[in-house]
């Protein structure tokens, strides 16, 4: 009697099946060769121009705080940010002075100055326990810091809070304005306006308004007057104004100021484009923050 047999599952596959996968695969990879080339093309033209021609203009800060600001845009410290996306970060021109280089000026410290302003003192809502005050039309407080080297800064100011019992609220300015000036002080030379003057409200209390700001280890209030501003220094100075004529006859408030070098940048957003036809076009938006002061 004559037997049948079945034909079992396969457990491989042929030589010939194998070639024709590696030539399917072949071609594969060949069609996706000239994408990969032009990305990567694209990537490097980006990351050229990131370090060649990365000086920028950065957008305005907020409402009329300062000029423009300047930063360089650099492709990423991470190799595989760069591969896949040519991801950036910003940085800025630092100063290499230390923060503590730069010690805040207290009013009636050195290198404060007023023109005939009323010292309140023994008072623990102010800034080592003293500020100056005057509704004086047209008076001036002014600070100047020396040996300043050029650099990013923020700069902040301080002045007693809303909550303080000796300068009642109701005789509060709401427009004391600062300003900010650099370079060689006179009779020698001459100090050039730094940003636009910037107004705060001294009834509330500072850090509340705008920028916000910060609080030191003593616990005192610091309200920040700009973004980030460029100073070229080697003297800085920052002037406060009360409003002439001052018709409601408010008081402004005179006590810190410091300048904080920027050694930090972050980067809210990025927006970039790429366009490869006879050429590379690029293009980039971006949104930083400085860090705030040092810790």
């Amino acid at each position: 009697m004559h037997k049948c047999s079945t034909i079992g599952r396969r457990s491989g596959f042929s030589m010939l099946e194998f070639e024709v996968a590696m030539i399917l695969l072949g071609i594969a990879i060949t069609g996706l060769f000239p994408l990969v080339a032009i990305y990567s093309k694209g990537v490097t033209n980006i990351e050229d121009r990131m370090y060649v021609e990365g000086v920028m203009v950065l957008p305005n800060p907020p409402a009329a705080l300062g000029p423009q600001q300047q930063g360089c845009l650099v492709a990423s410290s991470n190799v595989w940010a760069r591969k896949l996306g040519a991801a950036a970060q910003v940085t800025m021109k630092l100063s290499t002075t230390a923060a503590s280089a730069f010690p805040l000026i207290d009013d009636g410290a050195a290198g404060y100055s007023d023109n005939g302003w009323t010292l309140t003192q023994s008072d623990s809502g102010a800034l080592n326990g003293h500020y100056h005050v005057t509704s004086m039309p047209g008076g001036t407080a002014t600070w100047l810091f020396s040996g300043v080297p050029q650099g990013w800064y923020q700069i902040a100011v301080t002045w007693p809070s809303a909550s303080d019992a000796t300068w009642p609220a109701l005789t509060r300015s709401t427009s004391a304005a600062y300003s900010i000036s650099d370079g060689t002080a006179p009779p020698l030379g001459t100090l050039n306006p730094v940003g636009t003057v910037v107004s705060m409200d001294q009834t509330q209390t500072p850090g509340n308004q705008r920028l916000s700001g910060f609080t030191d280890a003593s616990g005192f209030p610091w309200q920040f007057l700009h973004t980030a501003v460029l100073l070229t220094g080697p003297n800085v100075q920052v002037q406060l104004t009360i409003p002439n004529p001052n018709p409601s006859n408010l008081s402004v408030a005179a006590s810190g100021v410091q300048l904080i070098p920027i050694n930090n940048v972050a980067v809210q957003s990025l927006t970039r484009t790429l366009e490869i036809s006879g050429g590379t076009g690029v293009s980039a938006q971006v949104s930083v923050s400085p860090g705030g002061p040092p810790q």
